[in-house]
């Protein structure tokens, strides 16, 4: 990569020039070739990617816009980074759930369900449901995070008579107000 220090011609500068784009990053002026608009319609899958872009970069926009929220994005904003690249981050990405652990759960109340929840920015929170093999709401509550930060617990409060076939629903969201929502059955 060639860098050219002490530059005059090119010092500040930002926006296109010719079939070069000039911008701004950290100090320093970065230059790239101007992207070419493609010949092909785009997909299903790139236009739903283009609306979840879209959506981000409006959260992201009101999100530094009020004052606690930007504070809270600047905390974890490093270099390179800054609230509105955290905030776009956060709403960009879902909560990811790992595997369900039902181990030490048989179906009486007091046990413990633990699932692994993270996100690239932070776990808002984690909702368990619990229904009986006829679909039937069983019981659901708050799970609570254990002090590494990743796992989840959550304690049963109902005895479950009807352990094989019941269905466990997790259901995780972060600050952005994604969800994801993952189901194991018994």
């Amino acid at each position: 990569m060639a860098k050219s220090h002490d530059n005059n011609a090119t010092f500040g500068m930002s926006g296109r020039v010719g079939q070069f784009v000039y911008r701004q990053w950290f100090g320093k002026t970065v230059v790239s070739k101007t992207r070419r608009p493609g010949s092909q319609e785009p997909t299903p899958d790139v236009l739903t990617r283009r609306t979840k872009f879209r959506e981000a970069i409006l959260f992201a926009k009101n999100a530094i816009q009020n004052a606690q929220l930007k504070a809270i994005y600047s905390i974890y904003a490093n270099r390179g980074k800054s609230a509105l690249n955290m905030a776009f981050s956060d709403r960009y990405h879902a909560p990811v759930i790992g595997e369900i652990d039902s181990s030490a759960y048989g179906g009486n109340a007091g046990e413990m369900i633990n699932v692994p929840v993270t996100d690239n920015f932070k776990v808002a929170s984690v909702q368990v449901k619990i229904s009986l093999p006829d679909g039937t709401l069983l019981e659901q509550g708050s799970a609570s995070v254990r002090l590494d930060g990743i796992t989840w617990e959550y304690s049963s409060s109902m005895a479950n008579g009807s352990l094989h076939g019941s269905m466990i629903s997790i259901t995780a969201m972060d600050h952005a107000g994604n969800t994801s929502v993952k189901s194991k059955t018994l």
